[in-house]
């Protein structure tokens, strides 16, 4: 009988016994580690934004810093204009193109206009764009966009100055009328004065430039005399007069 039970006790150890190791052996294998995905240019970007957008820190100790969403043209030569547009633009201190210092020709909390600066006679496919800013609570920072600027043209970045001249414009306009002058090499055109009254130039390329007549008074005006100054060299006046109209 003894041999009976110690039979039976054996028999029921080994079923247990052989169950838990096919348990053991048909536990489903740890899943894959996933496969690591390759930044795309989007996600690059992205990140350059957020390492600029230290807005976001910023913002939450109720600190505002400058954001540039973007700027154009994106080439050109050394006096090309360029407008950079985003928020809180006028917290912002400097605009470098490389190590050159660009001219501000108007600012506001949405867009700066800045003259793109002398960076020698090479192409430059590739300039880098750094941004200097005071934030709201006094704090300087420093920031280099994700976007970059290509300088220069067939030939040569800067090249020899060439003079601007003046082809067409009307020959008379009310104050504040929006007028077109075109020609040939007018981004160096530094400013035009009608009887020595600065306009307002609202866009400049280098074979167009489109300006508001200035306020000259009440009376209509003959033989108002225009003056073209430019980057380098003397002044040009125009040989047709203009028109005044009140």
């Amino acid at each position: 009988m003894k041999n009976i039970i110690f039979t039976f006790i054996t028999v029921i150890f080994c079923f247990v016994f052989t169950e838990t190791l096919l348990a053991v052996d048909t536990v489903a294998p740890p899943p894959p580690l996933a496969t690591p995905v390759e930044p795309t240019e989007k996600d690059a970007k992205a990140k350059d934004i957020r390492e600029y957008s230290a807005v976001l820190a910023a913002i939450q100790h109720g600190e505002i810093i400058p954001i540039v969403t973007g700027f154009s043209p994106t080439s050109g030569i050394k006096r090309t204009r360029v407008t950079f547009n985003g928020s809180d633009l006028n917290l912002i201190d400097n605009i470098k193109f490389e190590d050159k210092n660009a001219r501000v020709k108007s600012e506001s909390e949405t867009e700066i206009e800045v003259e793109v600066p002398d960076l020698g006679k090479d192409n430059i496919p590739l300039v880098q764009i750094i941004i200097t800013y005071t934030s709201s609570t006094g704090n300087a920072g420093t920031a280099t966009l994700s976007d970059t600027f290509s300088y220069g043209e067939e030939g040569g970045g800067g090249g020899e100055y060439q003079a601007p001249s003046i082809t067409s414009y009307p020959s008379s306009g009310k104050k504040k009328a929006k007028v077109n002058f075109e020609g040939t090499n007018l981004l160096n055109v530094s400013s035009i004065l009608f009887n020595n009254k600065a306009a307002k130039i609202r866009k400049q390329e280098d074979i167009k430039i489109e300006l508001e007549v200035p306020d000259l008074g009440r009376k209509n005006l003959d033989n108002v005399t225009i003056i073209i100054n430019q980057a380098e060299g003397d002044p040009i006046t125009l040989t047709t007069s203009f028109t005044y109209q009140k």
